[in-house]
């Protein structure tokens, strides 16, 4: 059995190659993180009002991924053309390359996570303009 009991999300991926202690302690040592300020919550609680714009103003049923959300938007970006194309490839990978169970060209993967990390942040910076614009902020 792994010793590992955490998917990877694509933030700690990417947090986990910028700072592999940092990954580390976001998975096992919650006890030392700095408490959540007020800013924080406030800013993490505007999330599901987000989802509920973005599923009423695309009417994408009950789904407010970016998977759902993006090709209403912006439908020339696929994941098509992405060598790992969807999250569950992802964390699969990125945990077989630290597990040490990896077969495959790990610089190559490396750079195929990367890949599609960027995909998912380009997308994400894309739907919060579309939905930025739409609040009339």
């Amino acid at each position: 059995m792994s010793q590992f009991k955490h998917k990877i999300s694509k933030s700690r991926f990417v947090s986990g190659i910028q700072c592999s202690k940092k990954l580390y302690f976001d998975l096992y040592r919650h006890d030392l993180k700095p408490p959540i300020s007020n800013s924080q919550e406030l800013l993490f609680a505007s999330r599901n009002t987000i989802g509920m714009l973005a599923r009423q103003v695309f009417a994408m049923g009950s789904s407010a991924s970016i998977k759902s959300v993006l090709p209403a938007i912006a439908p020339e970006l696929s994941y098509k053309d992405l060598e790992i194309s969807n999250g569950g490839d992802a964390s699969s990978t990125f945990i077989a390359m630290i597990e040490g169970t990896f077969n495959g060209n790990i610089e190559a993967s490396r750079n195929h996570l990367l890949d599609y990390c960027k995909r998912d942040t380009l997308g994400m910076v894309i739907i919060w303009q579309e939905l930025y614009s739409l609040s009339g902020f």
